[in-house]
């Protein structure tokens, strides 16, 4: 299924798109979308509210409007809040980061993304102040960070130094952390990812091989084609494209157990 792409494709990381392209050809996530829609009361297929003549900014507005903001959570009621935990059990099942929550809850409503160097930086610095009381907003949200807590005054110089020095225990911590598709090393790896598509595509239209190598042909360059179009290449690239796919969702005991349920709730067949 197509995910509108919320801003210039030349302004998003290759990665990034590279990962987008292979959600919309997961089964398992459009799989967990649906479920998702369907228990919130959601339209199968999203809410299609948008007018494609209006400013793109002007529909980034409406969107924004309509979801956030996110930390007044008692007053959306709760469908609301179901759309909320939904969206940070398919994070977690992805191993995103959760920069991408946004970009997960807006492709669940409307089939779009704002990838999310658009919107939001991954890194940040927190000023935690203990005596102000603790609000209910984050009370179900799972959070996985690492934060540096300066107990006293630093020069720059001064705080460089003591990252420098805790540099070790740092990358321990870090390397817990989930990985957004910049950091996903597989993703380099993946090549002719229009291609690959498109042969999955054909095939799953019930074309032959030989007809889905004439096609291709006929589609691109011959410069722009980097491998074989014989029967047992073509089997070979879909079946490792396959595969490719299979590794967006991380957690597959998880996933499982997700559709077991929703079996049971009739959510899914």
């Amino acid at each position: 299924m197509k995910i509108t792409i919320f801003k210039n494709p030349k302004e998003v990381d290759n990665n990034t798109l590279k990962y987008i392209k292979l959600l919309e050809q997961s089964k398992d996530f459009w799989k967990l979308i649906e479920i998702v829609r369907k228990k919130s009361n959601i339209p199968q297929g999203g809410y299609l509210f948008l007018d494609d003549k209006l400013p793109i900014k002007q529909q980034k507005v409406i969107i924004k409007q309509i979801l956030e903001p996110w930390p007044e959570l008692d007053r959306k009621g709760p469908r609301h809040r179901a759309i909320v935990r939904s969206s940070l059990i398919i994070l977690l099942l992805l191993d995103l980061p959760e920069s991408w929550f946004f970009a997960i809850t807006t492709i669940i409503m409307f089939n779009l993304i704002f990838p999310p160097s658009s919107y939001q930086d991954s890194f940040e610095t927190k000023y935690i102040d203990t005596r102000v009381p603790k609000t209910k907003q984050d009370a179900f949200r799972p959070e996985r960070s690492v934060q540096i807590s300066i107990k006293e005054k630093m020069t720059i110089k001064e705080i460089v130094n003591q990252i420098n020095k805790h540099k070790n225990q740092l990358l321990k911590q870090i390397s817990n952390l989930p990985s957004g598709p910049q950091q996903i090393t597989w993703l380099n790896k993946t090549k002719n990812i229009d291609i690959k598509t498109r042969i999955k595509e054909l095939k799953e239209s019930g074309k032959t091989y030989k007809e889905i190598g004439d096609k291709i042909l006929s589609e691109n360059n011959d410069s722009s084609i980097s491998f074989e179009l014989s029967k047992s290449q073509l089997s070979t690239y879909l079946k490792r494209f396959n595969r490719t796919i299979n590794k967006i969702i991380t957690d597959k005991p998880s996933l499982n157990y997700i559709y077991k349920e929703a079996k049971k709730q009739k959510l899914t067949s």
